[in-house]
């Protein structure tokens, strides 16, 4: 058909439906067995191609999204991919005894003790971090990378960033940064230190393809404070050091010049980046937007939210030349802000707006965005205006709570959006719901510490609507003539949103 989907049955009797995206409408399709492809299958594509192949025999398919399994034996911490090695580079940890004591010297320097004890002391834990590379070929760790921290060192920012560089014609090379927090206790000044490795290439060893990619450390110096957070503008690197904010520029790929620096309000946990626009959440005094001027080798403070928050992650929402900034709190709310210098609300711009909020009900850690997938063109004039409609310049941005589920955050048209919140109004009314429960005042955000303002309520309940998919053929048509539409407009609408 147009959108075929593969439906597979658990050993416990549930179902799990998968789409099959890669290769578009499938014309006819049944399965294949023999000798060189055990128990396969054979289909045309909308090109008349003849395809053969198999279902991958890694993957997990009885589960909610195909899942595979990498052993690590340790903790990971945080995963960069690096484009032009085609690996990931992994910030890990083992438990270690903590058999080291530090004393001050008075010099600003520390001395380590190795304690012992008999053998029926009971020593703490503590962690050792390293960095390690894997390849997404086989997800083995690749031999001779493992690098190793110093006792008491914690990896708290590992990204994949382009910074200038005159090795490429682009201007730009891709390296591997770290930022770390050294943590000698409540005597001692916590410090950090900034790492940037590149991943070169070498002669592999004879057996051993995956000995082709080593790490090499380009820079390593001592911060004066823990690095919170690090991200890229322009080919600079900026780096966030308690309440402090810095530019870097990677000179000749040796040494980092100061370039810019701004003082934010409170300990800064989280910072991201687009073209030359910087996004930073503290602790409790919400969400701050900067801009970095070229020109002026300067960072200023163009808008914030002026009420607190207890932010706990942030990103970007594009919706063509819209853009939102998404923001998570500790009361489990996802709020929607925009800059609108033009607004008298804003006041110039100074304040950023509150244009939605949504009560999730989990904790928000952290969040991510890509462009959105190209819907397959069925050939009908309706899906076809719509697919120009809905795929051109938007990004989707999703989110992860630490309850361990995934959700998403969509961009709508306008049409769509009223037609759809039309809809979500009268399932909660007519729809019966578990326990008598009202979904609306669910979905509505728990703010404690803001003055009395109206709730924007700008965002769909996409579980709730989805409830309509599950009606019968009478009560779809019903409730689509209530909101003056059609039931195939609005399956029209939720396949869109789904695909």
């Amino acid at each position: 058909g147009q959108y075929p989907h593969w439906i597979f049955k658990s050993l416990k009797g549930s179902y799990y439906i998968h789409p099959m995206y890669i290769d578009g409408p499938i014309e006819s399709f049944s399965s294949f067995h023999n000798e060189n492809c055990k128990f396969g299958f054979i289909y045309y594509n909308k090109d008349g191609i003849l395809r053969i192949a198999l279902l991958p025999t890694f993957l997990n398919l009885e589960s909610p999204w195909p899942l595979r399994k990498v052993p690590l034996r340790c903790t990971s911490h945080f995963v960069a991919y690096h484009i032009e090695s085609k690996t990931y580079a992994l910030a890990l940890s083992n438990k270690m005894k903590g058999n080291i004591l530090i004393k001050s010297t008075g010099d600003d320097t520390e001395e380590f003790e190795t304690v012992t004890k008999c053998s029926r002391f009971i020593y703490p834990y503590q962690e050792k971090y390293f960095i390690e590379l894997f390849s997404p070929t086989n997800w083995e760790a690749v031999p001779n990378t493992r690098f190793e921290l110093f006792p008491f060192e914690h990896i708290t920012a590992l990204k994949s960033l382009h910074l200038r560089s005159q090795e490429r014609a682009s201007g730009l090379k891709m390296f591997i940064c770290v930022g770390t927090a050294v943590l000698y206790g409540e005597d001692f000044t916590a410090k950090g230190r900034i790492l940037i490795f590149d991943i070169i290439d070498v002669v592999p060893e004879p057996g051993k393809p995956l000995t082709r990619n080593r790490l090499k450390l380009l820079y390593d110096k001592e911060q004066v404070g823990p690095i919170s957070a690090m991200d890229q503008v322009d080919g600079l690197l900026f780096t966030c050091i308690g309440k402090k904010i810095f530019m870097w520029n990677f000179k000749d790929t040796k040494e980092l010049i100061g370039v810019a620096f701004i003082d934010a309000e409170l300990y800064i946990h989280s910072a991201i980046s687009l073209k030359n626009f910087i996004l930073v959440a503290d602790i409790t005094k919400s969400v701050q937007l900067l801009q970095y001027r070229e020109d002026q080798k300067s960072l200023s403070l163009i808008s914030k939210d002026p009420y607190q928050l207890r932010a706990y992650s942030i990103e970007y929402i594009i919706d063509g030349n819209q853009l939102g900034f998404l923001v998570s709190d500790s009361y489990k709310n996802l709020h929607l802000f925009q800059y609108q210098p033009d607004d008298p609300v804003s006041i110039g711009g100074l304040r950023l707006l509150r244009q939605g909020d949504i009560h999730i009900g989990s904790h928000i850690n952290s969040m991510f965005r890509i462009k959105c997938k190209s819907t397959i063109n069925s050939g009908s004039s309706l899906h076809h205006v719509r697919c120009i409609d809905v795929d051109e310049k938007r990004h989707v941005s999703f989110y992860t709570t630490l309850d361990g589920s995934i959700g998403y955050i969509l961009p709508l048209a306008e049409k769509t959006f009223r037609r759809l919140q039309t809809l979500q109004n009268r399932i909660a009314q007519c729809v019966q719901h578990p326990a008598g429960l009202n979904p609306k005042c669910f979905r509505l955000a728990r703010v404690f510490n803001r003055p009395l303002s109206l709730p924007q309520k700008n965002i769909i309940d996409g579980d709730l609507l989805w409830k309509y998919t599950y009606l019968g053929i009478k009560e779809q048509n019903e409730l689509a003539k209530q909101i003056g539409t059609s039931a195939i407009q609005i399956m029209e609408d939720i396949r869109i949103i789904e695909r």
